[in-house]
């Protein structure tokens, strides 16, 4: 797939000019119209299929260039759709196995997995990832969207011309780059040792009969660490000194680790004083003959309180695994060219593009040159090329965030001014969710300390709502776990009249989907009234939403408003009031009180009803007395 013999042909327009303008380089002031491309998109990723059909729509003209020999990028091919289609497989062939089957069946199911269970999730995988793709490849691009692409790597002449291949040169009068980032693998202990990543994990994913160490606890190692041990096979995580899913909450971990535990996977924590605990790697051979990997690593024994620190007591041991897979993070890619002979800045220490977090320029490089007029030095701005997606040294990386970034580059690039500078990219109101089971997920000021750092409203206060699955019907109907919940922060105005919904964290089987409802709520900043008043459906998970905001919103009417304060001390005082009676009645004649009350109400529902026939017999009478008076 990555090294194809020959590579496709690129995909033109039957009407596109000759794409040899080289004399275009340095012509800042020149036409749109004077280049081969208004928009050349370097990487078919995310961002870059974001941006290219969106400016392809506006309709500029556009040229695609990736350097593999497939679109797509990492989310089709390594990351999102293959691992989403690993877990549900995993999750197929596990479905009567596990402590569910228990909840379901009263015992705890066997069988389902067997050592073609890898290979048969690995096809599934490899359907899937192709499903996908055949709604974006250059046939459909080119004839839904009008888009051209260009399969080579893109090598910068200037800030207006580059160069595919070895021939092939184009002029643009902006650029969008979109080159993504790659897997960290920590060569200081591996080097030698082969090893697993995403790009090659899900062509053949480990199943029954197979031993797997997966280094790094974050989302990726943690999604298919669990993935595989629902597969079959046996799997040992280890994590950093924080633990599994560092930068999620302590409850919301817990969650998870009590799951990995019930699929029989072991987490082994780094010492506080190190990144991994993994210190060697090498190859060793098995007893039938086969090559193994010998990881030596450190493990906490205990944890001791002593005053105000804490002493760790560790332990070396050494393991052997059949497979190492590394998901220890990942690295940005840019292109040398743009940085050697464009001059634009790169992050030193996370290695991605610096760029403005309104526009997304490429900011130019910090050297400075000599003017010609009065010796005054300048530098070189650059104006024409924009950086989303991975590749940019700030920010989540996220497929959601690169499509976004993507549209917004290609947006300034070609729009500038249409929207105002405030529609930039929040980070703060970014979701995210880790697909383990259950799912992990959260958006905007998920908890009190972000969003008063955040918001820094002195006088503005937080309010915390958690319901766990055990409130639920949807949960309890599919036997969810007790501990999952969904959380909502408040921000209270008002006087703690309104409470208006700033973020939220869920841990459910369908956290990814609650969370988008959570996430609108959040980005218009709903009131938890506005959200009781809209009407859900029932039963599903994000029922619970409504019930929590209603709730909520009750309370604050009764204790916050005027008219809430005095019909609750009116029912109050009544409720109170008949307490007091009954407490009042010596011992037995309670029963002969509710009697008498019985009675009362019978009286009084008699009287009425006599009341309300008077007037009618009297009418009749009335009328009858006219009838015989007129015979007569």
């Amino acid at each position: 797939l990555h090294a194809p013999k020959e590579r496709p042909p690129c995909h033109f327009l039957p009407s596109s000019p000759t794409k040899t303008r080289e004399t275009m380089g340095n012509s800042p002031s020149s036409t749109r119209r004077a280049f081969d491309y208004d928009l050349v998109v370097v990487g078919a990723g995310s961002a870059g299929l974001t941006a290219a059909t969106f400016a392809s729509d506006l309709k500029a003209r556009v040229l695609l260039i990736e350097r593999r020999s497939v679109l797509g990028g990492d989310c089709t091919w390594n990351g999102c759709v293959p691992s989403k289609a690993l877990i549900a497989a995993a999750h197929a062939a596990s479905a009567s196995r596990g402590s569910k089957a228990r909840e379901f069946f009263g015992r705890r199911g066997g069988g389902g997995v067997d050592a073609s269970t890898g290979k048969e999730a690995g096809a599934f995988v490899r359907r899937a990832r192709e499903a996908v793709y055949s709604q974006e490849t250059p046939e459909v691009l080119l004839k839904e969207h009008g888009v051209e692409t260009c399969f080579g790597e893109a090598v910068f002449e200037s800030d207006h011309v580059v160069r595919v291949g070895a021939s092939e040169t184009f002029s643009f009068w902006k650029c969008v780059v979109n080159t993504g980032s790659r897997p960290v693998v920590p060569k200081e202990f591996l080097d030698g040792v082969p090893y697993d990543t995403n790009e090659t994990i899900f062509d053949d994913p480990p199943a029954s009969g197979t031993s797997l160490a997966v280094i790094g606890g974050g989302p990726i190692g943690a999604e298919l660490a669990q993935a595989c041990a629902r597969l079959g096979a046996d799997v040992v995580v280890f994590a950093g000194k924080r633990g599994l899913l560092p930068r999620e909450r302590p409850d919301a971990r817990d969650v998870v680790v009590k799951a990995f535990e019930d699929d029989g996977i072991e987490c082994v924590r780094a010492p506080k004083d190190r990144a991994s605990a993994v210190v060697a790697a090498k190859v060793v051979e098995s007893d039938g003959g086969s090559a193994e990997r010998s990881l030596a690593f450190d493990t906490i024994e205990e944890e001791e309180e002593e005053g105000d620190s804490s002493l760790q007591q560790q332990k070396k041991q050494t393991r052997r695994f059949d497979r190492v897979l590394v998901a220890a993070g990942r690295e940005c890619v840019t292109v040398p060219s743009l940085v050697d002979v464009v001059g634009l800045k790169v992050d030193p220490k996370k290695g991605g593009f610096v760029v403005d977090p309104t526009t997304l320029l490429i900011r130019s490089s910090e050297s400075e040159s000599s003017s010609s007029k009065g010796g005054r030095s300048t530098k070189t701005k650059n104006s024409s090329i924009y950086a989303a997606g991975d590749c940019i040294a700030a920010g989540p990386q996220f497929t959601h965030v690169a499509g976004v970034q993507g549209y917004l580059a290609a947006r300034n690039a070609l729009l500038p001014g249409v929207e105002d500078a405030s529609h930039t990219l929040d980070v703060f109101r970014v979701p995210r969710v880790t697909y383990t089971d259950p799912e992990v997920g959260s958006v905007g000021l998920a908890d009190v300390e972000t969003a008063a750092r955040v918001l820094r409203l002195p006088s503005c206060k937080f309010h915390v709502v958690k319901w766990t699955a055990e409130k639920n019907d949807r949960a309890l109907c599919e036997a969810e776990p007790p501990t999952s919940f969904v959380e909502l922060v408040l921000q209270l105005t008002h006087g703690g009249k309104v409470a208006r919904i700033v973020g939220g964290t869920v841990v459910a089987a369908r956290a990814g989907e609650m969370l988008s409802e959570i996430a609108v709520i959040a980005h218009h900043k709903l009131t938890t009234l506005q959200v009781a008043k809209t009407i859900h459906p029932y039963p599903t998970f994000s029922f619970v939403i409504m019930l929590m905001c209603s709730k909520d919103a009750t309370a604050r009417f009764l204790d916050k408003s005027l008219a809430g304060r005095y019909f609750k001390s009116s029912f109050a005082a009544g409720r109170g009031k008949a307490q007091s009676n009954d407490k009042k009645a010596p011992a037995g004649e309670g029963k002969q009180l509710q009697q008498q009350r019985n009675h009362n109400n019978n009286n009084d529902k008699t009287t009425t009803a006599a009341k309300s026939t008077k007037p009618v017999a009297e009418e009749a009478t009335t009328k009858s007395t006219k009838k015989t008076s007129a015979s007569s």
